[in-house]
């Protein structure tokens, strides 16, 4: 398992409540990187104070043969993996089914 380290922004005066759903996609930022992009392992609950907040968000690699994204930048993407997986392992069985 990895961490995505997602920086976060709150505009308003009051907190915010969000979540950042398992199976949310983020994409590494240069696609010529080699690297690969992320899938959120589990539901992320959190709230964002006002101002600029870093969360850790667990995730697990989705593409087998490319390197690992160690302090890769990445984007988060409007996909969402929406098969069941359980771990590292069962997500790439899950993505060799298609």
């Amino acid at each position: 398992m990895y961490w995505i380290d997602v920086t976060v922004e709150n505009n308003t005066t009051k907190p915010i409540k969000t979540t950042i759903n398992k199976g949310t996609v983020f994409e590494v930022k240069s696609l010529n990187s080699g690297a690969q992009c992320l899938v959120v392992e589990r539901d992320v609950h959190f709230t964002i104070p006002p101002g600029v907040k870093v969360i850790k968000v667990p995730a697990h690699c989705m593409n087998r043969d490319a390197s690992i994204p160690h302090h890769v930048p990445g984007l988060l993407t409007p996909f969402r993996f929406s098969k069941s997986f359980l771990n590292q392992q069962h997500l790439w069985s899950q993505i060799n089914r298609g």
